[in-house]
């Protein structure tokens, strides 16, 4: 194996230990057994993310085994807010969410679960305080119980329960509470990269209209992000 590709596959290593760790404690035997490292690799890739910050050893329950800080966490905030994705969708997004009066989000697919990175809760212009959206980082929805969830978990896994329904409908929904969520996928070419899906306990109408209206965003944020235009 040439020096280059060495290279590539500790990188890789690293970013699949990153993955294990951000869904629990590790022990190196593990890490080891989970990523099919020797050991001593697992031991020295684990002893490096500690010595950048990333993770720590021990703790008062957890005394051989390493777990994430929020260095992670913190540097996926700064993504969030400086990447093309948030900012292209965001004149949309708001958009839907002023013109449905309801809460609108943008999903990106996680590991398991959905995760918000931008949010609009609909409030009328002279009503708004603050940054319209607002970015987000950290809220989650299971795969299996949101609309956002459904249509990621639809193109990333088109095999799974319900996939070739919510594919050919081109959104989803789901409900809870007396509250409807529609959610559509948002493609950056060939794939779908996020999420676009609205909230409201409308019915009538109103309801009937939503789903032209999400997938409608969902082809505007496209459209943008085609052209690279912010």
């Amino acid at each position: 194996m040439q020096d280059q590709d060495v290279r590539a596959y500790a990188t890789m290593n690293t970013v699949r230990a990153l993955e294990r760790l951000t869904w629990g404690p590790r022990s190196v035997p593990e890490l080891a057994d989970e990523l099919q490292l020797s050991t001593p690799s697992a031991r020295r890739l684990l002893r490096r993310l500690a010595a950048e910050g990333y993770a720590r050893q021990g703790g008062w329950h957890e005394r051989r085994r390493y777990t994430l800080t929020l260095k992670l966490a913190a540097l996926g905030r700064q993504l969030v807010e400086e990447h093309d994705l948030p900012a292209m969708a965001s004149p949309t997004l708001t958009g839907l969410a002023v013109a449905t009066r309801s809460p609108a989000s943008l999903w990106i697919p996680g590991l398991r679960a959905a995760i918000c990175v931008l949010h609009d809760d609909g409030r009328p212009d002279e009503d708004e305080r603050g940054l319209r959206p607002a970015p987000m980082l950290g809220a989650l929805v299971a795969v299996e119980k949101h609309a956002a969830g459904q249509v990621l978990q639809a193109w990333r896994a088109p095999r799974s329960a319900g996939a070739a329904a919510i594919r050919a409908r081109g959104h989803a929904s789901t409900e809870e509470d007396g509250r409807t969520t529609v959610a559509a996928p948002v493609h950056d070419g060939d794939e779908v990269v996020a999420a676009i899906s609205v909230t409201t306990a409308d019915r009538g109408p109103a309801l009937e209209a939503l789903p032209g209206q999400v997938v409608a965003a969902a082809r505007t944020i496209a459209a943008v992000l085609a052209d690279g235009i912010r």
